[in-house]
């Protein structure tokens, strides 16, 4: 099981913060594809006030840099709630259904996204 390198308790919510160092030979090509991306398909308009905001089917993408993002993030949650259960004593073997949506957004100088949530959201993660 992999372990966050920090556990924030912040409000109600733990907030786990991973480290993602088989990701970063990655980043390059993320950013060249959402940079290219973000200069020439129109924004989705949500709560990004300046930043570009992608369509949200990046789970869905064939390519194999957003493929190994989504198996990545999909590894931590199982990882976050095996210790949630861990720490009520519950039986790690329990399954649970998710739907997975992901998008992208690019922020320069100046971009923001405003203040939301994801009340809908058992999990949301943030690459």
């Amino acid at each position: 099981m992999t372990e966050p390198i920090d556990r924030l308790r912040l409000f109600a919510t733990p907030l786990d913060v991973y480290q993602l160092d088989e990701l970063a030979e990655l980043n390059p090509q993320l950013t060249r594809r959402l940079s290219h991306e973000a200069s020439s398909v129109a924004s989705i308009e949500r709560s990004n006030g300046g930043a570009w905001h992608s369509a949200p089917d990046l789970c869905q993408r064939e390519e194999p840099c957003y493929q190994r993002v989504v198996e990545a993030m999909l590894a931590r949650v199982r990882s976050t709630f095996d210790q949630m259960l861990l720490e009520r004593g519950e039986p790690l073997d329990q399954p649970f259904d998710y739907a997975v949506h992901g998008w992208a957004m690019v922020a320069t100088d100046g971009g923001y996204v405003a203040l939301h949530d994801h009340v809908e959201a058992h999990f949301s993660v943030a690459y």
